[in-house]
């Protein structure tokens, strides 16, 4: 079971992206929104199989807790605030925008297609 941490902005995406996840790691997703939309998309996450205890409403300042492996999503071009913060070898960038994942590449950042997730967190 790998300790997996997901920093991101769109409910849809967290649920279509990582909810396969779940069943077998230990899933700890940061949602990056407005606290109003937090409930609801709590609800929703939870319906879908994610832990209350593990949806957090923003990042905190201190420290983020270790990981076997991070999943960022682009974040509207937050997620270069936030990757620097994180430890390189285990983080992946997940993004639709290409301009991102061309940054993030040429900063030593590792970028993960959807498809890749499953695969990325078994190894």
């Amino acid at each position: 079971m790998a300790k997996v941490v997901i920093f991101e902005d769109s409910i849809g995406l967290a649920i279509e992206r990582y909810k396969r996840l779940v069943k077998d790691h230990d899933v700890h997703v940061f949602m990056l929104i407005d606290r109003k939309d937090f409930d609801a998309d709590l609800s929703l996450l939870i319906w879908n199989g994610f832990k209350e205890t593990q949806v957090y409403p923003g990042i905190l300042d201190e420290e983020i807790m270790d990981a076997d492996v991070y999943f960022v999503d682009g974040l509207e071009g937050k997620c270069f605030d936030l990757l620097p913060r994180l430890p390189k070898e285990k983080t992946y960038l997940v993004t639709m925008n290409e301009n991102y994942e061309e940054r993030a590449v040429s900063e030593g950042y590792n970028v993960a297609l959807e498809r890749e997730i499953p695969g990325i967190v078994s190894k």
